[in-house]
């Protein structure tokens, strides 16, 4: 005769088998708390003159924890393809930048060669000068320049005419007006795209100038020939 003892724990493992057996993939994670439930009522029933091996249970717990842990990690898998997908598009679709020469405001890397500046012309100004921050925010130098131009290559050299230091640096470009109001402007750089990469928020493009920028961030593009031209 089957005691009631063995009754339960027959019903229990019954309904985890079947709890095994029923529930999706995705459902069996959270019922975790569930199955330690099980295994507590398992325990309290067990006859006490007959105790069921411990190992028993320690070889169920470890069982439905690595089950839950699968579960957990095919489910992170299936995000990381999931954007890896979306990326890769992202990547394709931008694939025709590569070689072009991308026009992008903000900090440029200064290798010691010098670098092509562009920047909106106001030809209302009296007087306009580009002013080069480094990396701190520093100002390191001012230039008088012509407000009416678009754009300058700049040496990266001082009033010696020797180099500055490599890194990174920042162009603006400040322009007065006859009744003395100022306005400053960023100044955009040029620099050839070398790598397209899937980022977190869409497509990152690598500089031949070492930056990488999102796709966002090039606000103009021209054929790498233009230079030459």
């Amino acid at each position: 005769m089957i005691s009631e003892t063995q009754a339960t724990q027959t019903g229990i493992t019954k309904a985890a088998t079947t709890l095994d057996e029923t529930k999706s993939a995705s459902a069996l994670s959270s019922d975790f708390d569930t199955f330690l439930k099980m295994l507590t009522a398992q325990m309290r029933n067990q006859d006490p003159l007959n105790p069921a091996d411990t190992t028993q249970f320690a070889t169920q717990l470890a069982t439905f924890s690595s089950l839950e842990q699968q579960v957990l990690t095919n489910n992170l898998l299936e995000k990381l393809v999931g954007a890896g997908v979306s990326g890769n598009q992202s990547v394709f679709e931008a694939a025709g930048l590569l070689g072009q020469e991308a026009r992008v405001t903000g900090a440029t890397t200064y290798l010691g060669t010098p670098i092509e500046l562009s920047f909106d012309a106001n030809e209302t100004a009296v007087s306009a000068r580009l002013i080069v921050e480094n990396a701190f925010g520093t100002e390191v130098q001012s230039l008088p320049i012509d407000p009416s131009q678009t754009s300058l290559i700049w040496s990266g050299t001082d009033e010696t005419g020797a180099n500055l230091a490599i890194g990174q640096y920042k162009f603006f470009m400040d322009t007065v007006f006859e009744d003395g109001s100022t306005h400053r402007q960023k100044v955009a750089h040029y620099s050839k795209i070398t790598e397209l990469r899937p980022g977190a928020n869409g497509t990152n493009v690598l500089l031949e100038n070492g930056m990488s920028v999102s796709s966002d961030q090039v606000v103009g593009l021209r054929s790498s020939s233009a230079i030459s031209g």
